[in-house]
């Protein structure tokens, strides 16, 4: 999927950006790359949101499908009048899934007919770096590196159709060593894309 692709047939105007500051860690450093078009997801046909899950790649020391729920969810829970489900992440093997309608369907009506968000989040290891050691003596040391590949994907949860989808920039970071939890440093990363992803609830 490239760049929005809004479905719906009434489109909301763009609302106030909601800026996450997520609790810091080690300091980093990091490419930015400039932020694609934002869709309006008209959300007065719903009264609640549902954070369903998402693609996600493999890491032994994060499950990286529940905390992008648990965070989508708590920026959700006090940025927006819907209501927020509170439901465990499901499991999304393969991106054809995010197609089917008619288990969408399904899904929406177990949940109440809500706008169910979905997508891809997956973090990929970026190409190794060093910094030199502050004395200037012995060897470098290895920095830990991510790349962030996101899309979010907004689907009606009456008719099992997508409205509309977003593939984000890919975001880089690295962490001052190879000790660098791998967690600070998705949160940082999902704090650059934030801002976009809660901008297509805006009214």
């Amino acid at each position: 999927m490239g760049g929005w692709r809004p479905t719906a047939r009434r489109r909301s105007g763009a609302g106030l950006i909601g800026v996450l500051l997520l609790a810091g860690c080690a300091s980093v450093t990091g490419a930015r790359v400039s932020q694609p078009p934002t869709p309006s997801v008209d959300v007065s046909a719903f009264n609640r949101v549902w954070i369903a899950g998402f693609i996600t790649s493999a890491h032994r020391d994060i499950d990286l499908n529940s905390e992008t729920v648990r965070l989508l969810r708590r920026q959700l829970n006090s940025r927006t009048l819907l209501r927020v489900i509170d439901a465990e992440p499901i499991t999304i093997d393969s991106e054809s899934m995010l197609q089917d309608e008619d288990r969408w369907r399904k899904l929406g009506e177990e949940h109440g007919e809500p706008l169910i968000v979905t997508g891809s989040v997956r973090l990929v290891s970026a190409h190794p770096v060093s910094t030199e050691r502050p004395s200037g003596r012995g060897s470098a040391i290895p920095r830990k590196g991510f790349v962030l590949e996101a899309t979010f994907v907004f689907i009606d949860g009456r008719t099992g159709k997508v409205v509309a989808s977003q593939t984000l920039p890919k975001e880089k970071i690295y962490g001052p060593d190879d000790r660098t939890s791998t967690l600070s440093l998705y949160f940082q990363l999902m704090n650059r894309v934030l801002p976009i992803f809660l901008r297509a609830f805006g009214e």
